[in-house]
């Protein structure tokens, strides 16, 4: 099975409300490395943002939700990929559901990254990074807010499976992400991974706002 990393080419805009959505769209969300629960309510954009040359989009601290064209949404339905649904994205200001782009949902999350040989970065008071002075990621949060205590990795430049992991699951669909958790600065996200029939589709269509790394293991 050849699996790729799906990675956005750019990023663009920012979810809404710029202080508070996290909180706002998520379950059990950690404010100081953002690691999440499920996803709750559509994500709410600006109607002013106008990518129309992409067909898949990604947002500023979002790393791991990917928001495309309809007609993108409409050949991915009628490929049959599994793994993945359609979500609604909605107008910040009028909450009215956008028409020209919905939400790619991917459900299935898989225990399977190899992180053996990356920096661990623990949510927690004088961590790993704690001699370092982060400029980047958000800081929208007291001194008083607590630490969830999560690890996360810092983001692998090739990255690798434990094929192993995945053969104890059902069969892997064609789009997954990763349980384990990658970034830092408040902007922890998992991995989204793909199987080969994905990426070709992608290629061939000439979709743009996504790339793609092969992935070891």
């Amino acid at each position: 099975m050849t699996l790729f990393q799906v990675v956005a080419q750019g990023r663009h805009g920012y979810p809404q409300p710029e202080d508070g959505f996290d909180k706002a769209t998520y379950t059990d969300c950690c404010l100081r490395c953002g690691i999440h629960g499920s996803q709750i309510v559509p994500f709410r954009l600006k109607r002013s943002l106008r990518v129309e040359h992409s067909g898949f989009l990604q947002l500023n601290w979002v790393f791991d939700a990917f928001f495309i064209q309809q007609d993108v949404a409409s050949d991915l339905a009628a490929a049959g990929f599994s793994g993945i649904s359609f979500g609604p994205v909605l107008d910040h200001r009028s909450g009215v559901e956008l028409g020209n782009r919905v939400q790619l949902v991917i459900s299935t999350i898989i225990a399977c990254a190899e992180t053996s040989q990356l920096p661990a970065v623990t949510c927690r008071p004088g961590n790993e990074e704690a001699r370092f002075a982060l400029l980047a990621g958000r800081k929208r949060y007291t001194p008083e807010t607590p630490y969830c205590g999560t690890v996360n990795h810092h983001q692998p430049k090739s990255p690798a499976v434990d094929r192993g992991a995945l053969e104890k699951t059902p069969a892997a669909p064609d789009l997954f992400q990763t349980a384990e958790w990658f970034g830092s600065g408040g902007e922890a996200h998992r991995l989204t991974l793909c199987r080969e029939r994905f990426a070709e589709l992608v290629r061939q269509r000439g979709w743009r706002g996504i790339e793609f790394r092969t992935v070891k293991g």
